[in-house]
């Protein structure tokens, strides 16, 4: 189902997991900065938390969901291309300004097909800008993904 802001859905879940995964590191959200806003930055919180990290989000869409209640628009490879290659960047330069030891951009994958083929084109970049790159296929509905799960099985 489209919500107005997809990536802020998506980074409140994170923020939580992160919250709850490295208990003694503070996890903040919308870090502004001299090159931008770091979707969320990781930094220790008690004296014996060590590593600083970052997680910039980027989601990848099949189409755009205009508020007007207009049909979806299509949204292009390109676009979908530029919006990793603007993660990478803002990853790479986000971390370095904060010294992090981790920088991850996390890619929530929501067009038709699941396929890693994205990152693999991006990842001589990434590698070279030290910027590590996940991606999570987001499936359109449970049922979908109990067949996308079982179809060497069950074909459809």
């Amino acid at each position: 189902m489209p919500v107005p802001n997809t990536e802020r859905v998506f980074q409140d879940q994170v923020c939580l997991w992160c919250t709850a995964s490295f208990r003694d590191h503070l996890v903040q959200v919308e870090v502004a900065g001299s090159g931008g806003r770091c979707d969320l930055f990781i930094i220790p919180r008690s004296p014996g938390a060590v590593g600083r990290g970052l997680v910039e989000m980027k989601v990848l869409r099949a189409f755009h969901f205009p508020a007007s209640g207009r049909s979806p628009i299509p949204v292009t490879p390109r676009e979908n291309e530029a919006a990793v290659k603007e993660g990478l960047r803002q990853a790479h330069v986000y971390g370095k300004k904060r010294r992090c030891d981790v920088s991850l951009l996390c890619l929530c994958d929501m067009r038709k097909q699941d396929s890693d083929d994205i990152v693999t084109t991006f990842s001589p970049e990434a590698s070279q800008l030290e910027v590590a790159v996940r991606r999570y296929f987001v499936f359109a509905s449970d049922k979908a993904y109990r067949v996308a799960r079982t179809k060497t099985i069950l074909p459809e």
